[in-house]
């Protein structure tokens, strides 16, 4: 819980009355549908510190979706008390393999002050159902009116948590 409230709560309320829910205050993005906090940890999420959250409105400046980041992994035990407070998860998908198509480094010093280099990457692989102590890419949670999706980014140590109405 989020300073003592379901996050999954906040879906569809007001974008003002969640900002006091969560004791926090929200910057306004360009884009008007988009609101985060970056400077403050307002919460946690059963435990666990968080280094952002993004709610997203829609027409009626109502949240259709929350993206909270933590900058680490989640350990296995972790798991334990998402499931504990919505069951299992409906899907736990694996990469077993990769597949790098294309790399690329870019040095680019023109009209510029200093050096930019740039590394791309493009690679393709695979999502197979797996288990959670296969170090899962995605994990879900399909619940009555909204969902719940889990994305592990290893390489860069980050969880994202997004809830999302159904």
């Amino acid at each position: 819980m989020i300073n003592q409230i379901k996050i999954e709560n906040l879906l569809n309320s007001s974008i003002s009355e969640s900002s006091q829910l969560l004791n926090c205050n929200l910057d306004l993005d360009i884009t008007k549908s988009f609101y985060i906090n970056t400077k403050v940890i307002c919460g946690d999420l059963l435990g666990k510190k968080y280094s952002s959250i993004a709610l997203f409105t829609d027409e009626n400046n109502l949240v259709k979706s929350i993206s909270i980041r933590f900058n680490y992994v989640f350990e296995e035990i972790y798991y334990g008390k998402l499931i504990e407070e919505y069951g299992n998860p409906d899907s736990i998908l694996i990469k077993p393999n990769q597949d790098i198509i294309n790399k690329t480094k870019t040095v680019l010093n023109e009209n510029l002050s200093h050096d930019f280099s740039q590394k791309l990457t493009k690679s393709t692989f695979d999502l197979v159902h797996g288990t959670l102590d296969q170090n899962p890419l995605l994990v879900i949670w399909n619940i009555d009116d909204f969902q719940i999706k889990i994305i592990r980014r290893y390489n860069s140590n980050i969880n994202n948590i997004i809830y999302s109405r159904n």
